[in-house]
């Protein structure tokens, strides 16, 4: 069964994106501390206007090398919100610093990917 986490890094607005998920009847949970990732399917970090506050509260809370672990390691899928669905992403944030540098790209969302509908 697939089973989101909602990374808790003191920034976001979690209950909307808990809502969401919900409302969708997706097994969801907040997550406090990095080591409650687990077995998540999926890794959401809600959006933040403030990104090098951001990047600060996750470095800060250990965040960053157990969400690599997750996605590169365990193959989590990642949803970031705002500025983390584009900072993460190597291609995307080669001069942003403090961001995980995945290796992948990101493409806009139209109406010739179904999965963006």
């Amino acid at each position: 069964m697939q089973h989101i986490g909602i990374i808790d890094y003191g920034m976001g607005n979690l209950t909307s994106v808990y809502n969401a998920f919900t409302a969708l009847g997706c097994r969801v949970k907040i997550l406090g501390t990095p080591h409650d990732i687990g077995d998540v399917s999926h890794l959401v970090l809600p959006g933040v206007g403030a990104f090098a506050d951001g990047i600060k509260n996750l470095h800060a809370g250990d965040w960053i090398a157990p969400m690599n672990a997750a996605v590169l390691k365990k193959g989590v899928t990642f949803l970031g919100g705002s500025l983390w669905g584009c900072s993460c992403w190597q291609r995307a944030a080669q001069n942003m610093a403090g961001t995980m540098a995945w290796d992948g790209f990101l493409t806009k969302c139209g109406d010739s990917q179904p999965w963006c509908r």
